[in-house]
């Protein structure tokens, strides 16, 4: 029996849950006592090593120089990666075979369907296969691949697609000698990506210092940040930029006006600054003015801009420093939008709140929310996704259910 557990002990990470408690619950208490000081030295010997690959696996980071404690911490993380994205006005889905479709607004290219025709029902990008992330700025679009390598599309006049010039494109183009990506984030004007070492690189427009580099000069290739390392999150803003090391600490930079940086001023930062008194932080999305925050309890914060309820405190008054919405808890995933918020709970409950305009809370009504409020969906919802103006949302049967805005066809 002992040999049993200690083989059970080994394949750990293939075993279902069920089926090892239930192999557990016929062994004594005293067997059980005894495997355990015997695979003891196995487990701490092979803890490490065995964690490093499970999350390498999982994040594709590179974890090699990682002690067990970073390793522990960002266990923490949650490493999916969303397949449904929104912009200003238009949107973008991936299925499970990593192909992905795009709708709504076209104007400059940021379908990347080779044309500037407007769609309102979703096409197909045919020369992309493999897609692992996907983010919409405004009015361009960028997509990362399995092979680590991104490529971007629409709108440039701020060099946010990081090619090197102001020329916008309409089909999807590789950003050269860049490699070995895990994360990409896009808002209105500038864009953040993550390799898997940390490091972050930004690019596009630096009004308010919303690229980091402790300047507020444009740039139109992709810049390292050199004074932050071992990052495992990223989101960029309207106007400013948050992100998060594997300690789960968060730095933010950028406009500061509405208290969106968490800092307890309206000072614009123009390097990343470290938000203190907050920790093991395991989600974070930058809305239009707005911030949101989600620890490891399942607790959310919120910060920043206020007038329409985002920050869904009950108020309309902006806070400079994250305020816990203390109603609400078991959150797994957030999304901030330009004027409103939407968080998704353990059981796929999805609340949203802040502007109601078109009816981008789908609530039925287009009256502003103040706090979290419940959406009425039938199944349950794995994903959620807050843009400018409308709103997406996919159940766990792979449907998915847009709401909002819908000027361009942006509903799909």
């Amino acid at each position: 029996m002992n040999i049993l557990i200690l083989l059970l002990i080994k394949e750990l990470d293939q075993l279902p849950s069920d089926m090892l408690l239930c192999i557990l619950a016929y062994i004594d208490i005293k067997t059980l006592i005894s495997v355990c000081i015997i695979s003891y030295k196995f487990v701490e010997l092979n803890l490490e090593s065995l964690l490093r690959q499970r999350l390498t696996q999982l994040s594709r980071l590179n974890l090699k120089n990682h002690n067990l404690r970073c390793l522990i911490n960002l266990s923490k993380f949650p490493f999916r990666k969303d397949r449904i994205i929104t912009g200003n006005h238009h949107s973008m889905i991936v299925n499970n075979d990593g192909q992905i479709y795009t709708f709504g607004s076209n104007g400059c290219g940021e379908l990347g369907l080779g044309d500037n025709t407007d769609r309102n029902i979703p096409a197909v990008i045919t020369d992309i296969h493999n897609v692992i992330d996907i983010s919409i700025g405004n009015n361009y679009s960028m997509i990362l691949d399995n092979g680590g390598q991104i490529y971007t599309f629409g709108r440039n006049d701020q060099g946010q697609l990081g090619l090197g010039d102001n020329i916008k494109r309409n089909i999807p183009t590789l950003i050269p000698n860049i490699h070995n990506l895990i994360a990409i984030s896009a808002n209105e004007l500038h864009s953040i990506i993550l390799n898997d070492k940390g490091k972050i690189y930004i690019f596009g427009y630096n009004i308010f210092g919303r690229l980091g580099l402790g300047d507020y000069d444009r740039r139109n290739i992709p810049t390292l940040i050199n004074t932050i390392h071992n990052i495992i999150a990223i989101s960029v803003g309207g106007l400013h930029s948050m992100i998060v090391n594997n300690d789960g600490q968060i730095y933010t930079f950028g406009d500061s006006f509405h208290g969106q940086l968490g800092l307890g001023d309206n000072t614009n930062r123009n390097t990343p600054t470290l938000i203190p008194n907050i920790s093991n932080i395991i989600a974070i999305t930058a809305g239009g003015m707005h911030s949101i925050i989600l620890n490891e309890r399942g607790q959310i914060y919120t910060f920043g801009a206020n007038n329409y309820g985002q920050l869904g405190l009950g108020d309309n008054d902006s806070q400079h420093t994250p305020t816990i919405i203390n109603d609400i808890s078991n959150i797994i995933a957030i999304s901030a939008g330009r004027l409103h918020s939407m968080i998704l709970n353990g059981g796929g409950q999805i609340y949203t709140f802040g502007n109601n305009d078109d009816g981008r809370l789908g609530l039925g009504d287009n009256i502003n929310r103040n706090v979290p409020t419940l959406v009425a969906v039938m199944n349950k919802i794995i994903m959620i996704s807050a843009g400018s103006f409308h709103s997406i949302i996919l159940d766990n049967g792979g449907q998915i259910y847009t709401f909002g805005k819908n000027n361009n066809g942006q509903l799909g």
